[in-house]
């Protein structure tokens, strides 16, 4: 457990020969964002990494290639304002992704390439988030069921096939993120979300919709909360 120390950077030998290590904890570690290529190299076991809390700013591309066996990584409540393309490249297991509280603004395309056993996406109150690049920034997702984007309240529109690549998706959260009517696309903001069964828009500003506002196959939804 690192939790909480201050380290000036991770160069690429300074978890080296931990093979056996399964669950990293580096929350509000002071790491300033230098993190060098490799750094997580040697921990083949590790199946969990927290990084919450920390000052890590950016998410380089193959920052986290190492680590095949991961299946958790939170980066909540952190310092990452930048996703690079490809950040998440190599994380083949991996299952679950906390950016709750991240200070990213764009999403852009294939921010999440490589997460193709990710269910869990969690990027609620990422208040500064204001563009999601379509149509890939949230492609190769095959398998993800939740996603979670309540009370990021910076997105001015969500445009059509936002979440069109999201075959499987069975649960999306958009709560108290402010959004009106004109922030939903006809028969486009919700395409092709055919497994979708809970879609949470509680708290937002809806007061009248149209008849294909969730147009574009919602066929399996059983519930919609839209309660105030």
């Amino acid at each position: 457990d690192l939790s909480g120390m201050t380290l000036q950077f991770l160069r690429n030998d300074t978890l080296s020969g931990l093979d056996s290590l399964t669950n990293l904890y580096m929350s509000e570690c002071d790491i300033n964002g230098k993190i060098e290529p490799g750094a997580f190299k040697g921990m083949p076991s590790l199946i969990e990494l927290d990084l919450s809390e920390s000052k890590l700013t950016t998410l380089k591309a193959d920052m986290f290639s190492a680590l095949a066996n991961l299946t958790k990584l939170s980066l909540a409540s952190s310092f990452v304002n930048s996703i690079e393309p490809y950040a998440f490249r190599g994380l083949d297991g991996l299952k679950e992704l906390n950016l709750r509280r991240v200070r990213i603004n764009t999403l852009r395309n294939n921010s999440f390439f490589g997460l193709q056993s990710l269910t869990k996406l969690g990027l609620d109150y990422a208040l500064r988030l204001s563009m999601i690049e379509i149509p890939h920034a949230f492609n190769r997702l095959p398998q993800l069921a939740h996603l979670d984007m309540s009370y990021s309240t910076g997105l001015t529109r969500l445009a059509p096939d936002t979440f069109s690549s999201l075959a499987n998706l069975t649960k999306l959260s958009l709560q108290r993120m402010h959004l009106d009517e004109s922030k939903l696309q006809p028969n486009g903001t919700f395409r092709g979300l055919v497994r979708l069964q809970a879609l949470l828009l509680s708290g937002n500003f809806l007061r009248s919709l149209r008849p294909d506002t969730f147009g574009g196959g919602l066929r399996s939804l059983v519930l919609l909360k839209l309660d105030s």
